[in-house]
């Protein structure tokens, strides 16, 4: 799997292989660099996503592996978004701490996870509370790339690194959240996939409508 990494600073711009990467300002934080890079399991850059993540799978939320996390961020947060449907939500977990080795697959979807309830991680990530939003769909927490049959739509990943923690309660709705997220960004990554239903490998499916 690649590596995707961010070195970023006020008005920088840089390109790597299969995966979009751009520098903003926010925060007050002036010049410093931020640097970020991440995995995301079961994805691979401009491959399909793997059918567990999706509608005709298990339908949970991937493990983000945390690779790399400098400079002057306090927190972080990871939005998953298909651009071929008007930027719709499917994720947004915020409230990350930059320390985090990862956050795991499967999170519970509720708009506060205790990582000690979720898997064992020892040392102050266990003490950890991640948030998340609510998603297009109306529902709190993950769900799945689900695009109507015969389409084939692509999905962004970004994991923003923040100056600064966001004030915004758990369960919030997707624009709220990206407000908050984007006046504190320094310095985000994001690698896009793709998935079409039917088109690869096949799931058991759970019976969910299609939508995006």
């Amino acid at each position: 799997m690649e590596r995707r990494a961010f070195l970023a600073a006020v008005g920088a711009t840089a390109g790597l292989a299969g995966c979009t990467i751009e520098g903003t300002a926010g925060g007050g934080t002036g010049t410093a660099a931020a640097t970020v890079s991440f995995d995301v399991q079961g994805v691979e850059s401009d491959h399909p996503l793997t059918v567990k993540y999706t509608c005709d799978g298990e339908n949970v939320s991937p493990k983000v592996i945390l690779t790399e996390v400098a400079g002057r961020i306090e927190s972080l947060a990871v939005t998953l978004t298909d651009p071929d449907a008007d930027g719709f939500v499917h994720w947004t977990v915020w409230a990350i701490p930059p320390n985090l080795p990862d956050v795991p697959e499967s999170l519970p979807r509720d708009p506060e996870v205790r990582l000690s309830e979720v898997t064992p991680m020892g040392g102050e990530s266990d003490a950890a509370t991640l948030r998340q939003g609510t998603n297009g769909f109306g529902d709190v927490g993950y769900r799945g790339p689900c695009p109507p049959e015969g389409e084939r739509h692509n999905y962004h990943i970004t994991l923003f690194g923040l100056s600064e923690a966001i004030d915004v309660e758990g369960g919030a709705e997707p624009a709220a959240v990206q407000s908050a997220i984007d006046d504190a960004t320094i310095g985000r990554a994001t690698v896009t996939t793709h998935y079409e239903r039917g088109a690869g490998e096949s799931g058991d499916g759970d019976g969910e409508s299609e939508g995006n």
